[in-house]
C-alpha cells in the first residue's frame, strides 16, 4: 500500500451549492469569474488547492490547509466574492450559497487519490462529457498541461506517477489503471491490491458526494 507523507493531513473534500437548489452558474463568463476567483484568492492566503469542478449547481473544492489558515476563511472569501458578482448580473439580493457546505475530511493518500478522480470524473458521472478530459470548468487539464498553475498538482503527480499516470488512472473506464512508483517492486501483486482499494474507495466516494448529489435534482 502507498504509505507517504505527500499530501497536507487536514485535506477536506468541499461540495458548495446554492439555497432552495438555485443555479450557480448560467454560462462561460459566470464559471470563468469563479474560477479566476479561485486564483486570485488562493495567491493570498496560506492553503492547498488539490482539484476542482465547477458544474451549473454546485462546486467540488480539494482544499488542504497550511500554516494553521482555516480553509473556511478562504470559502467564505471566494463565495462572499461570487455572490457580490452574481447579485449584481442578475439582479439578486441576498445569500446565494447555503450556510454549511458539504464537508468530508481525507484521511490518507489512499482516499486523497479516490477523491481527486471523483472530482474529474464528476461531468462524465453526470454524462454532461463522455470524457474527463473534454471538461473546461475542472483542474483536469492543470495536471496534463501547464494551464491553471495555481493548481497544488504535485503531490498527486508523484504518487501517479507523473502525468501518463494521472492520465491512465483518470480514464473514463470503471476498472483503474493504475501507474504508481509508490508500489514497491517487491511486492509482486502490489498494482493489483492497490488498483482494488481504490476502486472500492471510489465506490465509497461515490456514496457519499453522489448521494448528496443527487439531492440537488
Amino acid at each position: 500500500m502507498i504509505n507517504t507523507d505527500k499530501i497536507n493531513r487536514e485535506t477536506d473534500y468541499l461540495v458548495l451549492r446554492g439555497g432552495d437548489k438555485q443555479q450557480l452558474f448560467f454560462d462561460a463568463l459566470d464559471r470563468t469569474f469563479f474560477i479566476n476567483l479561485l486564483k486570485s484568492e488562493k495567491a493570498k492566503v496560506p492553503c492547498y488547492l488539490y482539484a476542482f469542478c465547477v458544474t451549473a449547481k454546485s462546486i467540488h473544492l480539494l482544499l488542504g490547509k497550511k500554516d494553521d489558515f482555516p480553509l473556511e476563511r478562504f470559502v467564505q472569501q471566494v463565495t462572499n466574492f461570487y455572490t457580490s458578482y452574481y447579485n449584481r448580473k442578475y439582479h439578486k439580493q441576498g445569500q446565494l450559497f447555503v450556510k454549511d457546505c458539504k464537508r468530508e475530511p481525507v484521511k490518507d493518500d489512499t482516499n486523497f487519490m479516490a477523491a481527486t478522480r471523483y472530482i474529474h470524473q464528476n461531468p462524465v458521472h453526470a454524462k454532461v462529457v463522455e470524457h474527463a478530459k473534454e471538461y473546461k470548468w475542472s483542474s483536469y487539464n492543470a495536471y496534463t498541461s501547464d494551464v491553471l498553475e495555481f493548481i497544488d498538482k504535485a503531490p498527486l503527480l508523484i504518487l501517479l506517477g507523473g502525468k501518463a499516470g494521472f492520465i491512465a488512472f483518470m480514464g473514463d473506464s470503471e476498472k483503474l489503471n493504475l501507474i504508481s512508483p509508490q508500489v514497491s517492486e517487491s511486492e509482486p501483486n502490489g498494482s493489483a491490491r492497490l488498483a482494488k482499494e481504490l476502486e472500492r474507495l471510489c465506490e465509497t466516494w461515490n456514496n457519499k458526494i453522489g448521494t448528496y448529489m443527487e439531492s440537488l435534482d
